[in-house]
């Protein structure tokens, strides 16, 4: 028969095989993913995004700081690129765009709206 000290170390060594905190951690891209849906929510209500936000929603979704090293800022401007992408899914041709001209020139290239 086992006893509980056994069992508990059985348990140990079975886990060990295993990356647990892989398990308990949702991956990289879903965390970023979650981050810019919010961002995304708030370009749509035309709300400012300022560095206190984007900080306080990457640690939420992070699960950490990034002082901690658990997500960088690199990681942040991702999160806004994204959400840029999905605005412009979302709304398309139809946001306005106000303040911008109907032209505009990327490194010498003339687009037009």
């Amino acid at each position: 028969m086992v006893n509980a000290r056994q069992l508990n170390l059985l348990d140990a060594q079975q886990l060990a095989i295993f990356d647990v905190q892989a398990i308990l951690t949702r991956p990289y891209e879903v965390n970023l993913f979650a981050v810019a849906q919010r961002i995304t929510t708030q370009l749509l209500s035309r709300h400012k995004i300022h560095a206190n936000h984007l900080r306080t929603w990457m640690n939420q979704e992070f699960n950490g700081t990034d002082a901690d090293g658990v997500w960088n800022w690199k990681d942040a401007y991702e999160a806004q690129e994204v959400a840029l992408v999905m605005l412009l899914k979302l709304k398309g041709k139809t946001y306005p765009f106000t303040g911008f001209s109907e032209e505009l020139r990327i490194n010498g290239t003339e687009i037009r709206g």
